[in-house]
């Protein structure tokens, strides 16, 4: 009966993270690059049930595995002349002092000192080195290729860096405000086959439909595991008076 009680337990805190999981990909549905976070607990659990109505699997043997979609967003036209979007696989760069973050939101703005930057004034990583505006060029009058290269007219300006990570792209870590951070071994890669957009944001990639069917099958998976541990912890107590008494 521990056992029983502890598998519960167990599902109970792993349903309560997936509950957290699609609250948050909820939230951050107008996050332009966000890429959802997929949780498959619930689903099996789900699944051993309908093949044994009967039981309910509390040994603790499902594992709680989450997993990130980087499936592509939709395009959606800002015409912002900074608004960069990826279509195919890939991710800009921002520098930190902790090191390169990968991100897919591609919302730059330019810096008083001429540096073009993420929303969160973190340098643009480029091909070449930073990338740097000259006072005399104003925004408006930037034009950028689908390789990523900064134009004013005919002086380029510098490409934007575009990585990818091929198959290490399921080891990336989500380090907050939409950006990743790699493992040391994971080495990015000049992206190709894809193209920058300027003028557009990729949307989060959420489904808001899959997402509430999902909070629903977590919720009522939730209620039936705290209901079968009311019982058995009911059904404890009661054997513990009995031989006390």
């Amino acid at each position: 009966m521990a056992d029983s009680l502890e598998g519960l337990s167990s599902n109970i805190q792993a349903l309560t993270q997936e509950y957290e999981t699609v609250a948050q990909n909820l939230a951050n549905m107008s996050t332009a690059g966000y890429k959802r976070t997929l949780n498959s607990f619930s689903q099996e659990l789900l699944s051993r049930m309908s093949e044994a109505p009967e039981t309910l699997p509390a040994d603790g043997t499902i594992q709680a595995i989450s997993t990130r979609d980087f499936s592509q967003g939709q395009m959606i036209k800002t015409d912002r002349t900074l608004d960069l979007a990826i279509q195919g696989k890939g991710f800009f760069v921002v520098e930190t002092p902790e090191g390169p973050l990968y991100t897919r939101n591609g919302a730059f703005q330019i810096q008083r000192d001429g540096r073009l930057v993420d929303m969160n004034g973190r340098n643009v990583a480029g091909a070449d080195g930073p990338i740097m505006i000259p006072a005399t060029v104003s925004e408006q009058s930037i034009s950028i290729s689908p390789d990523g290269a900064l134009r004013f007219g005919d002086t380029t300006l510098g490409r934007i860096r575009v990585v990818d990570f091929g198959a290490s792209e399921s080891r990336l870590t989500a380090k907050g405000f939409n950006c990743f951070s790699a493992p040391a071994d994971a080495v990015p890669v000049p992206v190709a086959n894809s193209v920058v957009h300027q003028g557009y944001q990729e949307a989060s990639n959420v489904r808001s439909v899959e997402e509430m069917v999902n909070l629903m099958v977590v919720a009522r998976m939730y209620e039936t595991n705290m209901n079968v541990l009311r019982k058995r912890q009911d059904y404890t107590r009661a054997i513990m008076t009995a031989a006390n008494g």
